[in-house]
This record gives structure tokens, sequence and C-alpha cells, in this order.
């Protein structure tokens, strides 16, 4: 693995602006890394612009999304760029999926760098992040009747959109937990309704 990695930090020097930047010892730091161990003075330093992307991918999270894609196909032992039809495939699965929760009004935020529909429902659905927020509140003020309720109504909601049907139901949910819904990810229009709905009530 030390070989292939090194070929592929040899390939990324332009990229990351280190032209006179050792590939072997990006491997190396690498490796030691991965089992805990402490890196020598140059290994740090080869691996440093690494670690400067790795903070701007965190701190986005559309790329912070991609970056979980990847690891989730790593532990997989996928490769990465393999078998493009069927990521293609699924792409237009999720697209489609997307589609019919926008026809219920279930509103989809952010969809780059999802590769399942199971994934988008637990990382691309207001309703279900709400109902996860409402979650931890109800469990942190120790009421266990609350936490119960919505533990049944966030596993109803799951099922729904996995199946693809009774998505009337997942509405009544988002507007249920409506006021726990995070706006930042969501569209001008989606924003525009919640705060129409807000008003109306």
């Amino acid at each position: 693995m030390s070989k292939s990695v090194a070929q592929r930090a040899n390939q990324m020097k332009g990229v990351l602006g280190q032209q006179g930047g050792s590939a072997q010892q990006v491997a190396k730091g690498l490796g030691k890394a991965a089992q805990g161990q402490r890196m020598d003075p140059a290994q740090i330093k080869q691996l440093a612009p690494y670690a400067a992307q790795m903070q701007k991918i965190m701190a986005d999270p559309r790329l912070a999304q991609v970056f979980k894609q990847l690891i989730m196909r790593a532990n997989k032992k996928q490769t990465v760029t393999a078998d493009v039809n069927e990521m293609d495939l699924d792409e237009g699965k999720i697209k489609d999926w997307a589609k019919s929760l926008a026809m219920a009004g279930i509103f989809v935020a952010g969809l780059a760098g999802v590769g399942s529909i199971n994934d988008a429902i637990n990382n691309s659905v207001p309703a279900i992040q709400a109902m996860n927020t409402a979650l931890e509140m109800a469990k942190e003020r120790g009421d266990d009747n609350l936490v119960a309720q919505i533990e049944k109504d966030l596993k109803g909601a799951k099922l729904r959109l996995d199946i693809g049907k009774d998505l009337n139901q997942v509405k009544y949910l988002q507007d249920k937990y409506e006021k726990f819904i995070q706006t930042e990810s969501l569209t001008y229009e989606s924003k525009l309704q919640i705060n129409l709905n807000q008003r109306l009530k």
C-alpha cells in the first residue's frame, strides 16, 4: 500500500502546491499516523498541506459529505472510480426519489456526494434531522414519554421515506417538527415556505 500511496501523493504535488515535496515521506507519514505512531519533523512538514486541505473540507458541509462518501467506499474496500455506470444509476435513483419527495411537499437539502437513499434520508431530509434534534432535547430533559413518541415518529418517517409510500404522513411530521428544522441548507423556496407556514399559524 505504501508504494501506491507514494504514487498518488506524487500526482497530487501540483494540486497541493508542493512541487518539491517528497511522496515517500508523505506515504511514510500517513502510515505512521494510521498506526498512531509519532511522525518525524520531515514527515509532519510533508503532510501539512494535506491537513490544511482537510480543514477546508471538514468546514464545508458539501465537501464533508463527499469526503464521507469516499470514506464509506474505502471502508467497503471499493475503488472510488470503479463502475461509473453503477454510480450513475444510483444517482438517477436518488434524483427520482428526491423528486417524489418534493412533489409531496417534503424538503430535501444538498444531495451532493450522497451515495444511497438511506444516506440521503439521514443526511439530506431536514424533517429527519429536525426529529433527531427534538429527540436529543427530549433525552436531555429526561422526558421518557416524549422520547418514545419522537422515536416512533422518526422510525415511521424513515420507513415511509425508504419505501416511498404514504409520504403525506412524512409531510405531516415535517410540519409537526418544523420549528426544529435548520434552514441554512435549504433552497430559497423552501425557506420561504417555512416562513409562510409560520406566519399562517
